[in-house]
């Protein structure tokens, strides 16, 4: 049976660092895609997360959310508690048998959200169990969202602000109480008109100029490395890793670029470089390196493009946000490939590009956007993307100490 296609979304704190992931299944749908078995796609995460993968390899340290069915509340598995927090679905009616389910639940230790909640008679039989609350911002008005909140607190109890979309709308859910955050404004920039970058970010800007370079030598990598310090040490430091995997130690700039390839090299570079950003979030470069890894495996897969290349494209993919600069602008000063660039935004069909495009669905949940039928074309099904989406997680939480 091929492996279901699953997504990772993160859940921030106030200081924007990663808490927990929710982890969401499409189930089996290539063969019926207008059918949705809630029951199979929710036991398909905790099989995979909990069975064939450690859970570690998906979430690392952090907390998984799962969504329960009615059936998985009434007949759960026998999971372990510590690290996994039971969503309970909005539609599922909070009869006798549910709430004697989730008492139990509570009882062996299992911590309770409730998804998407919203205050009605029915609703409120569930609070007693309750230890989050999720809130759907797009679906309330803000003064909504105000009532539930005062409403709905108590002592010991969290709430997690869903579907934010832009930075204004996390500001004004720090506002309004909110504990933990969840939404896609995290990978969009930052971008204030009249406001001049910061000169850190203007100097990883020329940097990355120098780095991307079409006619950038083994010498001029080199050059570029030893004007850095910094980033030459951590350089040094991951490539004697076992990300890399080489066996030997690797004691100078000229020899990990002779040993690990001028591409790679340029590649780690500019992911450190990025990862220097010090005001920006960690997860953005766990999304980066996430996405440069699954291009990197499809590409491999195919055999239809340079696996170095479709690593860059995935990598740099999110410089705007990295940046808070507008990728248009951006690319104007870097010497990218002609491809490199239409890659990243789209103005022409690249196969690094729908590379890029099936990781992006994935990260939005947004199945039906994958192109699964332009990826079968170069030999590459659904097993095949979700092998390289869980090797691409894995890769990413090794390469975040970085």
């Amino acid at each position: 049976m091929n492996k279901p296609l699953f997504a990772r979304q993160a859940i921030f704190n106030k200081d924007l660092k990663v808490e927990a992931y929710e982890l969401l299944f499409r189930g089996d749908t290539l063969n019926c895609p207008t059918e949705f078995d809630g029951d199979k796609a929710s036991s398909h995460v905790l099989l995979y997360a909990f069975g064939e993968r450690r859970i570690e390899d998906i979430t690392g340290q952090k907390d998984a959310f799962i969504n329960f069915t009615r059936n998985l509340l009434v007949c759960p598995p026998p999971l372990p508690a510590s690290q996994l927090v039971i969503e309970v679905l909005e539609d599922i009616h909070p009869d006798d048998i549910v709430l004697r389910s989730l008492s139990e639940l509570k009882k062996q230790g299992y911590r309770i959200a409730l998804d998407d909640f919203l205050l009605t008679d029915h609703s409120k039989l569930l609070l007693p169990f309750a230890d989050i609350i999720k809130i759907d911002v797009l679906q309330l008005s803000e003064q909504e969202i105000r009532e539930h909140m005062l409403a709905l607190k108590k002592p010991n109890l969290q709430f997690v602000a869903e579907k934010i979309e832009t930075h204004e709308i996390f500001k004004l859910c720090c506002e309004l109480g909110f504990d933990y955050f969840q939404g896609y404004f995290l990978a969009k920039p930052q971008i204030v008109e009249g406001k001049k970058a910061q000169q850190g970010t203007q100097s990883i800007l020329q940097i990355l100029a120098k780095l991307t370079a079409n006619n950038a030598d083994f010498d001029g990598i080199a050059q570029v490395l030893s004007s850095d310090p910094g980033l030459s040490f951590r350089l040094l430091k991951m490539v004697n890793s076992p990300i890399f995997g080489s066996g030997r130690h690797v004691e100078s700039l000229s020899q990990a670029i002779a040993m690990v390839g001028l591409d790679r090299i340029r590649n780690w570079s500019t992911f450190l470089l990025l990862a220097s950003n010090s005001h920006k979030p960690s997860e953005l470069c766990i999304i980066s390196s996430t996405r440069a890894k699954f291009c990197e495996r499809l590409a491999i897969k195919s055999k239809t493009c340079d696996a170095s290349q479709a690593f860059t494209v995935g990598l740099l993919s999110m410089l705007d946000a990295h940046l808070d600069i507008a990728m248009d602008h951006i690319l104007s000063q870097l010497n990218l490939s002609p491809e490199l660039k239409n890659s990243l935004t789209g103005a022409k069909k690249t196969t690094p590009g729908l590379f890029l495009k099936a990781c992006k669905a994935l990260e939005h949940q947004q199945w039906s956007d994958i192109p699964t039928g332009s990826l079968m074309a170069l030999g590459i099904d659904e097993s095949d993307i979700s092998t390289a989406y869980t090797e691409a997680l894995c890769f990413a939480q090794d390469s975040s100490g970085f």
